[in-house]
This record gives structure tokens, C-alpha cells and sequence, in this order.
């Protein structure tokens, strides 16, 4: 770790020096992808803007506090939403705290608008992982910084607190309407996790299998057939509906006191990848790939 750290800080210098004659693009594509994503993990963390807002907005929720949480939000939503009151209410009622973690290294997405080289809007969107004495939520928020057209949609314009089951089931779907929304855990019998920054519906098996096995397994057969008949079926499925291609997850053995997972590609019946995943949003390295 400390070589890759020190090769990730050298890097990154280098790559401020070169920037300005346009050759940091072409730099950073021919690494690949673990050292890549071991550079960024070795870096500080810096908030986003859109992570900032969810932990001012959490704050004043454990709080309790109407009106610093009515200060983040757009005033124009808060005239709009007629059941804001009530929403909040219920979130209130539903999340005591303390928020523990409240943060992504996930990039989100920006909406801008210049006149004549000056930005006059600008605005961001993304989900944030949230964790409260062990258990999982997340938080979408959409949030406009500057709107020099219409200061009243300056703020959250629309916030969503859902539990991972809610975010989870089949008929969730990230409202699209500004205001608050929360969603509570619905009826059904399932269970969840969180791998990456992302929730999934979960399926528990009976096993234990290391990255170690898998790897000298997938060295003699890559087949998805023969890989499920020695280890059995996946513990979380990407998308249950596709057909040609898919993401399976594997659970392996904690470490550091933290969950991790084998991410197996497969591609028309063959393993393609397996890399390692823990609960950042970047990969953690490539446990196999076929010889080239």
C-alpha cells in the first residue's frame, strides 16, 4: 500500500505538470484500472458539494430542527410542496441518528449554464450512502448553487431519504418531482446489502469461499456453469432481467472488519473479470482475469 501510495503521489505531481500541454488524458488511460482507482483512494477525500448538503440536511434532521432544515431547501419548493410539513414529520419520527458515515467518492452529476463565458446556473444531483449505528440508507439529493434567472430555486430542490429495502424493491423509483420525499421499509420478505456505494437485494448461502480459491479455480475453468457447480449460486444478481450478459457478487471473508466481495462478469457463459469490491465506489483490484 505504501508503494502504491507513493507511486499514486508521484503520479498525480506529474500529471500537474503535463496537464497544460495536454498530455494528463493520454497518461492516465494507459494505467490501468486498480492502479487507477488505488491513486484516487490514496488521495484525500474531498466533499462534494452534494455530499455537504446531506450532512447539513441529516444534522438538522437528528436535531429535530424545522427551520434549519427548511433553510437548505429551495424557497420556491417550499411553496410548491404542500406536504413537506408532513413528510418531515414522519422523518423526524423515523431517523434518530447519529449519522456515522454520510459521504461517496462517486462524482455527481452537474448541470450548468453560461452566458457569454460566466455560469449563471448551476446545479447537482447524486445518491448518498448513509450509515447509522450499523444500518444502511441513502439519501438523493438534487441541489441548485447558483440560478442567477431564479434565485427562488436556489437550494435543495428535491431531497429523498430512503431505507435499502425501499430502495430496493422492484417498484422503487427515484422521484422525479421536487420536495421532500422519505420511503420506509415495504412489506416483503428480503434481505439487503450494500456493495460499493450501490444497495442490492441479497440472497444468503451457506458457505465460505476466499478470493484465493476462486482464482485457482477460474485458472483451470472460467465457464459460469462449471464456476456455480462448484460454488454455488451468487449471493446478489446486478439485474435479474438480463439475458446475455450480467454482474454476479459472490460474499468473501471480512477484512479490516469490513465486507468484500468477488464481482464476476460474465459474458455469453464465460467469466470475463473478478475483481474486488468493498463499500467505496471504486474497485479495490482484480482478483482474475483470463491470460492474454
Amino acid at each position: 500500500m505504501v508503494r502504491i501510495w507513493k507511486v499514486g503521489v508521484t503520479l498525480a505531481a506529474l500529471l500537474l505538470c503535463i496537464s497544460g500541454c495536454g498530455l494528463a488524458e493520454k497518461a492516465l488511460e494507459a494505467l490501468p484500472e486498480e492502479v487507477l482507482n488505488q491513486i484516487v483512494d490514496a488521495a484525500p477525500h474531498t466533499p462534494s458539494y452534494v455530499e455537504e448538503t446531506a450532512v447539513r440536511f441529516l444534522a438538522a434532521v437528528e436535531a429535530q430542527d424545522t427551520q434549519a432544515v427548511k433553510a437548505l431547501f429551495a424557497p420556491g419548493v417550499l411553496v410548491e410542496d404542500e406536504d413537506f410539513d408532513a413528510v418531515l414529520a414522519q422523518l423526524f419520527a423515523f431517523y434518530q441518528g447519529p449519522t456515522d458515515e454520510c459521504w461517496s467518492d462517486n462524482t455527481p452529476g452537474i448541470s450548468k449554464h453560461l452566458h457569454y463565458g460566466k455560469t449563471t446556473r448551476r446545479s447537482y444531483s447524486g445518491w448518498i450512502p448513509v450509515v447509522s449505528q450499523g444500518v444502511n440508507y441513502y439519501c438523493y439529493v438534487a441541489v441548485t448553487e447558483i440560478d442567477e434567472d431564479a434565485p427562488e430555486k436556489i437550494g435543495i430542490n428535491m431531497l429523498a431519504f430512503v431505507t435499502e429495502k425501499a430502495r430496493c424493491a422492484p417498484e422503487f423509483e427515484r422521484p422525479e418531482e421536487d420536495g421532500l420525499w422519505f420511503y420506509a421499509d415495504p412489506p416483503g420478505d428480503y434481505q439487503t446489502c450494500r456493495i460499493n456505494e450501490n444497495a442490492y437485494i441479497y440472497t444468503p448461502v451457506d458457505r465460505t469461499v476466499t478470493k484465493e480459491e476462486m482464482a485457482a479455480f477460474l485458472e483451470g475453468d472460467a465457464s459460469w456453469d462449471a464456476f456455480t457447480a462448484r460454488f454455488g449460486e451468487p449471493n446478489v444478481t446486478d439485474d435479474p432481467n438480463r439475458v446475455d450478459w450480467n454482474v454476479y457478487y459472490y460474499a468473501l471473508p471480512e477484512e479490516d472488519g469490513e465486507p468484500r466481495w468477488a464481482r464476476l462478469m460474465v459474458e455469453d457463459g464465460a467469466i470475463t473479470s473478478v475483481t474486488l469490491e468493498g463499500r467505496s465506489y471504486h474497485s479495490e483490484g482484480v482478483l482474475w482475469k483470463p491470460a492474454s
